[in-house]
C-alpha cells in the first residue's frame, strides 16, 4: 500500500531498512522507479555479512551490516557522519575540550600555588635578611657605644694619671 502511494507520488527510490530480520530475508532492500513501476536494485552481500546496495538518487552506496545502516560515499571512500553520529562526534570534541581546559586550569593553580610559594619564601627570606640587618645595626650601635664608653674610661682614667703624676712631682718651680 505504501509502495503503491509513492509510486503514484513518483518517488525515485523506496526503501526497506529490517536492520533486526524481523519482517525480510535480507537487512536492506532498494527498488528504483522504472516506467512506472519498483524495480529491486542490485545488491551485493560481502563475506562480513555486509549488504551493499548502491543508491543512483542518493550517489551513495548503502551499507547495513550488524544492526547498523552507513552511507559510503564513493567519491571521498569515506562512511557519512548521520546527524546522530554528529552530535556524539561532537559530544566527544566538546569533552574532550573541557578536560583539556580543566587540565589547563589545574595546571595554572598548581603554577599560581607554586608561584604564591615563592613568593612567600621570597618575602621570608627577605624578612629574614632585614631582621639580620637590623641585629647587626643594633649590634654595631652596642659596639660603638661600648667604644665610646672605653674611650671615655681611658680618658678619665688618663686624667687621673696625669693628676696623680703632678701630685707626685709636687708644684712646679716656674724658675
Amino acid at each position: 500500500e505504501k509502495k503503491e502511494k509513492y509510486r503514484r507520488m513518483g518517488v525515485r527510490e523506496y526503501w526497506l531498512v529490517d536492520l533486526d530480520g524481523e519482517y525480510h530475508n535480507r537487512p536492506l532492500k532498494g527498488f528504483e522507479l522504472v516506467d512506472g513501476k519498483y524495480v529491486e536494485m542490485p545488491w551485493e552481500e560481502w563475506p562480513d555479512a555486509t549488504v551493499t546496495v548502491w543508491s543512483p538518487v542518493l550517489q551513495l552506496e548503502q551499507h547495513c551490516t550488524e544492526g547498523e545502516l552507513r552511507f559510503w560515499d564513493r567519491k571521498t571512500e569515506e562512511y557519512l557522519e548521520l546527524p546522530e553520529e554528529q552530535a556524539e562526534s561532537r559530544a566527544e570534541q566538546a569533552e574532550s575540550r573541557a578536560e583539556q581546559a580543566e587540565s589547563r586550569a589545574e595546571q595554572e593553580a598548581q603554577a599560581r600555588k607554586q608561584e604564591a610559594q615563592a613568593r612567600k619564601q621570597a618575602e621570608s627570606r627577605a624578612d629574614s635578611e632585614a631582621q639580620a640587618r637590623r641585629q647587626a645595626d643594633q649590634a654595631r650601635k652596642q659596639a660603638d657605644q661600648a667604644r665610646e664608653e672605653e674611650i671615655r674610661k681611658r680618658k678619665a682614667v688618663e686624667a687621673r694619671l696625669a693628676e696623680l703624676e703632678a701630685k707626685e712631682r709636687g708644684p712646679r718651680n716656674p724658675a
